[in-house]
């Protein structure tokens, strides 16, 4: 649950995030970054953390990015229309970070890129997004 202070600051909750388990740490014009704690139900059969959940955030992040609005107005909503994963590294235990950057925007679509890092920051996943605006343009 995020501060009440901080409240006007960041994105509503929404179901995927509460059943994933992550958390909005910023969120601003062109940016956002989430957080995971690593937990027994985000690991595959291996032991590892599944790609699903390094694609939730990149994907979470990358739609957060775009559709930040000044305080006082509506946040924009997005659909995903592509997704690019690639993965660096494996890792079980730990907190891990998805930052993302709007790297180009017109007024339906808009493109992000994102990284997953480790509390090392070492990078764990890396992707790309296109993304459209759902509603009327801007």
């Amino acid at each position: 649950m995020s501060h009440p202070a901080l409240a006007p600051l960041l994105p509503p909750d929404n179901g995927f995030r509460s059943l994933l388990g992550f958390r909005v740490l910023s969120w601003g014009d062109g940016r956002a970054s989430i957080e995971l704690e690593i937990g027994p139900q985000h690991l595959n059969a291996a032991g590892v953390l599944h790609g699903g959940v390094y694609a939730a955030l990149l994907d979470a992040a990358c739609g957060l990015c775009g559709t930040w609005r000044p305080l006082g107005e509506t946040p924009r909503a997005c659909v995903t229309l592509s997704l690019t994963t690639s993965f660096t590294r494996q890792i079980s235990a730990g907190r891990i970070c998805a930052v993302a950057t709007r790297r180009s925007q017109g007024r339906r679509i808009y493109h992000a890129s994102a990284e997953v890092l480790d509390e090392q920051q070492r990078l764990l996943a890396f992707g790309e997004a296109c993304l459209r605006y759902r509603g009327a343009p801007e």
